[in-house]
């Protein structure tokens, strides 16, 4: 039984070995500026690419227009910023963009680590004095761009080549708009000269087509005539010979009387 017991723990053990390299690890760092804090991630894989690698890297979402704070690692590639940066050595470069005060606070790495901050300050690029990882945990910047090079400690002795950041961080559009006063007067919608004519036209002449049966109008002819028009009565021939034809019977009875 003892004898087992001894042979799964050297199962074990060889098991883990091979699964997880002896010089993995990974340690965190996180930026915060007032009420925003980036919790970033780097570490070391031998099996790793100092590209983006799925299993290991975590990809920073694209910029929007209302970010002011931006913090990240930049790497090689298509994607270069990832919030987990895992290579196959030291060397890391974070950028750090703010508005507001800076804190960086990080934990102690397994390994001798540097940390050299270089801010750019209007159009100069400052290196400052390389800060040892494991001595200090905490770094306080003032508001604007930040790189900070995390390098192995032997490498990190010597100063930063500041030609050699060549990262530009990803433009951002701001939307802009136009406000209107409240008290500014809006002026009347201008209407169409043929719609007013039309509505004129309408009002004072709504036309009412009736036949007309004599004279030179071709047959089935109509003629407007405007709706507020009187019409005047038209006289029958009957009705218009009646008042002669009794002027004569009175005209007849008073001369046969003589």
């Amino acid at each position: 039984m003892h004898r087992m017991y001894k042979m799964i723990c050297i199962l074990c053990g060889v098991f883990l070995a091979t699964a997880v390299p002896a010089s993995a690890w990974t340690a965190g760092i996180d930026v915060t500026t007032d009420q925003t804090t980036f919790e970033l991630e780097y570490g070391i894989e031998p099996n790793s690419t100092a590209q983006v690698d799925s299993d290991v890297d975590v990809i920073a979402p694209p910029p929007v227009p209302v970010m002011t704070k931006f913090a990240y690692f930049v790497t090689d590639g298509h994607f270069r910023e990832l919030y987990t940066d895992v290579r196959p050595e030291a060397g890391w470069q974070l950028y750090i963009q703010s508005d507001e005060e800076i804190s960086v606070t990080w934990d102690q790495p397994p390994v001798s680590l540097n940390l050299t901050p270089v801010s750019v300050i209007g159009s100069d690029v400052i290196s400052r004095q390389a800060i040892d990882m494991s001595l200090q945990q905490s770094l306080s910047l003032v508001p604007g761009r930040h790189y900070i090079m995390i390098t192995a400690a032997a490498a990190g002795s010597d100063p930063v080549d500041v030609g050699s950041i060549t990262y530009r961080p990803p433009i951002v559009v701001t939307a802009t708009s136009t406000q209107v006063p409240g008290d500014t007067p809006v002026p009347p919608t201008p209407v169409s000269t043929a719609v007013q004519t039309e509505k004129n036209t309408a009002a004072t002449a709504a036309a009412t087509a009736i036949p007309v049966p004599t004279g030179n109008a071709e047959p089935g002819m109509t003629v407007a005539v405007p709706a507020n028009t009187t019409a005047t009565p038209t006289q029958s021939p009957i009705s218009a010979a009646i008042p002669f034809a009794g002027a004569g019977i009175f005209l007849a009875i008073y001369l046969r009387k003589q």
